[in-house]
């Protein structure tokens, strides 16, 4: 297979991404999706900086949730930085 063939044909005819991509792409879908990935690596360090507790990662995380968007941004951004 090469970069022509359709991804659904590449991945097998996997069809879990099909409801996805029926509603229809759009900037704002996208969009989110970049945002995700963008934070994975804080979250991912939030959760082990509390070992795995996840009572205490949300605790964490709505307090983060209450910034204002440029201070949540910088502090994902230094958690999410390797040490």
């Amino acid at each position: 297979m090469n970069s022509s063939t359709p991804l659904k044909a590449r991945w097998g005819g996997y069809d879990g991404y099909d409801a996805w991509f029926d509603d229809g792409l759009n900037n704002a879908r996208i969009a989110a999706v970049g945002v995700y990935h963008q934070y994975v690596a804080a979250f991912q360090a939030l959760l082990a900086k509390h070992g795995g507790d996840f009572a205490a990662f949300y605790r964490e995380a709505q307090v983060l949730a209450r910034l204002p968007p440029d201070e949540r941004a910088a502090m994902l951004q230094k958690i999410g930085e390797p040490e």
